[in-house]
């Protein structure tokens, strides 16, 4: 007689034994599952005090890797060089109401002005340590001068002070007029220790010769992260009537003022 499935073998009926087999192990992989989800809802189920710790640590991350970069970047210093330049002779004596270049009087620059840019954030300063001017004529050997004063030219009536190393904060600029001066330098006898010092008939002889060209390379010596020196070279622009002032008149001439630079 025919066996009728009425639901007591568990619809189990018409089932390979393989699916009877693998049930449980479906069964097992669903609650795997579940539980899982159960993890995942518990992490997003943040409280709000947990959110604001995740945005602090974030600006704080932001915080060092800007710090980091500044750090990396420092101090970034330009020198700019001076648009004009100036010529006197010292010492000058007087004579009545003027000034006269006596046979021991020799070449002073003026570069008007010796500009630096610190390109650094704010909190990264640098230090300007040195500044020369270096002569150059083609009837003498080239002559190297220090700096010795500077003048704030934007204040009218200011007086000269000794020059001196002067920081360039970050994110800022400095100006100056600078005024060189030779110095005797050190070396090996037999030598001269004046030999950077031009005589003021030597350069005004120069001045005066149309074959002759002038030029001073001026040099800035800045710590900002380690020492680095800048420089340019100024061709100055003298006219014609700057140069026949000077063949007429010569050394009675004490001074050539505000002459261009081209770089």
């Amino acid at each position: 007689m025919a066996q009728i499935d009425n639901g007591e073998n568990g619809g189990l009926a018409g089932k390979s034994q393989a699916d009877i087999h693998n049930a449980p192990d479906v069964n097992s992989q669903k609650l795997h599952n579940t539980k899982n989800n159960h993890k995942v809802r518990r992490i997003i189920r943040l409280k709000f005090s947990d959110y604001i710790a995740l945005i602090a640590l974030s600006i704080a991350v932001l915080g060092a890797i800007y710090n980091l970069i500044g750090w990396l970047k420092g101090p970034v210093v330009s020198f700019r060089s001076p648009e004009l330049v100036s010529f006197h002779c010292f010492p000058a004596t007087e004579q009545g109401d003027n000034l006269i270049c006596g046979s021991d009087s020799n070449v002073m620059i003026a570069g008007t002005n010796m500009t630096y840019v610190n390109a650094g954030r704010a909190e990264y300063s640098a230090v300007l340590l040195d500044e020369t001017a270096t002569l150059e004529i083609p009837s003498r050997k080239s002559a190297l001068l220090h700096w010795h004063e500077f003048s704030n030219v934007t204040t009218l009536g200011a007086q000269g002070t000794l020059a001196y190393a002067t920081v360039i904060p970050g994110a800022s600029s400095i100006a100056h007029e600078t005024r060189f001066f030779a110095r005797e330098e050190p070396c090996v006898s037999p030598c001269d220790p004046r030999e950077d010092f031009v005589p003021w008939s030597v350069f005004v002889a120069a001045l005066a010769d149309p074959k002759q060209a002038i030029k001073v390379k001026f040099s800035a010596k800045v710590s900002a992260g380690g020492e680095i020196e800048q420089s340019s070279e100024c061709a100055v622009f003298i006219s014609d009537a700057v140069r026949s002032e000077f063949k007429t008149q010569g050394s009675l001439k004490t001074r050539i003022t505000s002459l261009t630079c081209n770089y």
